[in-house]
């Protein structure tokens, strides 16, 4: 009797969100929601690393450049926009489709 009393306050102190009994228990649909919900998090990765590993290679590159006049030879960081642009692209297709 104690438990069913703490479960019914609980339930009233959420809003009756607690115990929501909505939510389905088919294996099938609980794979599915965790495949898209990976692949949501894999594009909102892709869309964020792209961008920065981009302006980092450029930032690098400039800053090597800029230093260039002072000493012999510049960093061209082509690896990481390489990547990035590969991760931008492959994150804004993933958005479309």
């Amino acid at each position: 009797m104690a438990f069913d009393d703490l479960a019914r306050r609980m339930r009233e102190a959420h809003g009756g969100k607690l115990g929501d009994t909505s939510q389905t228990t088919d294996p099938e649909q609980i794979v599915d929601g965790a495949v898209k919900a990976d692949r949501r998090a894999n594009i909102a990765r892709d869309l964020v690393l792209g961008p920065l590993l981009l302006l980092g290679a450029i930032a690098v590159t400039a800053l090597t450049h800029h230093t260039a006049s002072q000493r012999a030879g510049v960093f061209v960081a082509c690896g990481p926009a390489i990547v990035g642009a590969i991760k931008l692209m492959r994150g804004l297709a993933r958005l479309g489709g």
